[in-house]
């Protein structure tokens, strides 16, 4: 891969983070146009230097004779978007339930697995792909002291929710971003010393947050991340010193704690009252509403449920999102991808660090918006596109090198 092509594909990866980060920190940015050219936005000017960057390549590599998870995640996206282009959007059109324009916007989220191929080209690079991974580490970071600062200014605090006071400073949304220095730093993919910061940046983001969702996706990750790495044993003396810390720590501040996290901690699993019953009464109108209409898209009956609200009704739960938003189509597509990017997960974590830190990432996206509405925001979504995108890249590679090492092996037995 030549510099230039490679330094472009990065500066538009920067461009999404950056988006990413921003609005995260100041959530009416994702739907902020742009000064000067009418009211096109920040996000679709990325989308299309996604589709300028990434429509041939995307092309190039689902054509490529070369058996790879890449092709095949490749060939899922153009049939996906080939849909969208020739069903969803004229099928939206031709009813009139709304004007171009919309329709566009609506659907436009779907096109941003047009980064797929960038992201891809990213990691085929050694020094670009580490350039990559550091860019959200550094961004998580930023937004941190950013939340900090807030924090320290009064520039957030406690909402009411169901009758109760809660605390966040930052958007929920940033728990996503936050969950890749907490992988990396889990999957033992970096240095002790950086593995200290990164757990700092992605502990602090995870308390401005404080999302129940997000502590169980921190806490699955990092289970997951430390049995595939086999650091169990080297862990376990820890155990004992850090679980003193806490007991004294919740003595010293205990009130203070109680104030700031108590909902968080006494309704963790609870799904009897307050938002845990809310969710479950979500997913059930959900679940009714995807078997009366299993092939409906949102894009052209602008209904996400079987009742009459103001706002959209979201199921705050991914599966079920994309199955009211979506359809069976939808639904087939996404279980499609996700399969090929964590077939044989198990063992590729296992042996290496990367592949590790990557299924810990998706791993935390999955638990994070298994239970939030969270899917289709530009806010996140780019995330998560790169996430499988590198995945792939990265078991291609592996598998690559075991293949050549097997055949080197069976080259010097003759």
């Amino acid at each position: 891969m030549s510099d230039g092509p490679s330094t472009r594909r990065l500066v538009l990866w920067v461009g999404f983070v950056a988006f990413c980060t921003l609005a995260m920190a100041y959530l009416p940015f994702a739907d902020m146009a742009l000064p000067v050219i009418g009211h096109v936005t920040y996000y679709q000017v990325l989308l299309l230097g996604a589709a300028l960057a990434g429509a041939l390549p995307l092309l190039r590599m689902a054509g490529s004779p070369e058996r790879s998870r890449s092709r095949t995640v490749s060939r899922i996206i153009v049939a996906y978007l080939l849909f969208e282009v020739l069903i969803v959007i004229p099928v939206a059109i031709s009813l009139g339930g709304a004007g171009v324009s919309l329709i566009l916007d609506t659907a436009a989220i779907r096109f941003t697995w047009l980064l797929f191929p960038v992201v891809v080209a990213i990691c085929a690079d050694r020094t670009a792909r580490k350039r990559a991974g550091a860019v959200v580490a550094v961004a998580a970071g930023a937004l941190a002291l950013w939340g900090v600062y807030l924090a320290a200014t009064g520039g957030g605090g406690y909402y009411l929710d169901s009758g109760e006071l809660r605390f966040r400073i930052l958007y929920g949304g940033a728990t996503l971003l936050f969950a890749w220095p907490f992988a990396l730093a889990a999957s033992g993919a970096v240095s002790r010393k950086l593995t200290i910061a990164l757990l700092g940046v992605s502990l602090v983001g995870l308390t401005l947050t404080n999302h129940r969702s997000g502590l169980i996706a921190f806490a699955i990750t990092g289970v997951l991340c430390v049995v595939m790495s086999g650091q169990v044993r080297r862990l376990v003396p820890w155990i004992v010193p850090a679980a003193l810390i806490a007991a004294v720590a919740g003595l010293l501040w205990g009130q203070q704690a109680n104030s700031i996290f108590g909902y968080t901690l006494t309704h963790l699993f609870d799904v009897v009252s307050g938002n845990g019953a809310d969710r479950l009464m979500r997913w059930r109108l959900a679940w009714e509403f995807f078997t009366t209409h299993p092939i409906n898209d949102y894009v052209w009956s602008w209904r996400y449920y079987l009742v009459h609200l103001q706002e959209g009704y979201q199921p705050h739960n991914f599966a079920l999102e994309i199955a009211v938003t979506e359809g069976v189509a939808g639904l087939a597509f996404y279980a499609s991808v996700l399969g090929v990017a964590f077939r044989d997960a198990w063992k590729w974590g296992r042996k290496d660090a990367e592949a590790r830190a990557l299924i810990g990432y998706l791993v935390a996206y999955l638990v994070f918006v298994f239970a939030n509405a969270s899917w289709y925001l530009p806010v996140n979504f780019a995330l998560m596109v790169g996430g499988v995108a590198a995945l792939v890249a990265r078991i291609d590679h592996l598998r690559k090198d075991e293949r050549g090492c097997a055949s080197r092996g069976q080259v010097s037995s003759e």
